[in-house]
């Protein structure tokens, strides 16, 4: 089961991030190691802000090379592919109203 990026709580586990991400969570935990992705300590937690995962998507992105032909396949790997669509899938849209309730993800 997919997780959109709207559905986390404002502080993310690593567990969530990943599988939002469609990493591992070793994988997450090395972006929190390089300091590639924004993060909060919460006592000796690492918490990712939900806004930080789309930001880090947005700043690693690789752009279309202008030489590249229109409709030619690109670089983007497949799980950023799925990441950008779970981003897509989760925008609310226009004039509709989200309510967030549960509780929150460990």
């Amino acid at each position: 089961m997919s997780t959109a990026i709207d559905d986390l709580p404002l502080l993310a586990t690593i567990k969530k991030a990943a599988e939002v991400m469609g990493l591992t969570q070793d994988q997450v935990r090395g972006l929190l190691r390089e300091r590639r992705i924004r993060y909060v300590l919460v006592g000796k937690r690492h918490m990712i802000p939900r806004d930080a995962i789309a930001t880090f998507i947005t700043e690693n992105t690789v752009e279309q090379d202008a030489k590249t032909k229109p409709g030619a396949t690109t670089s983007i790997p497949r799980q950023a592919r799925t990441l950008l669509h779970l981003l897509d899938r989760g925008r609310p849209q226009p004039g509709a109203q989200h309510g967030h309730g549960g509780s929150p993800a460990s």
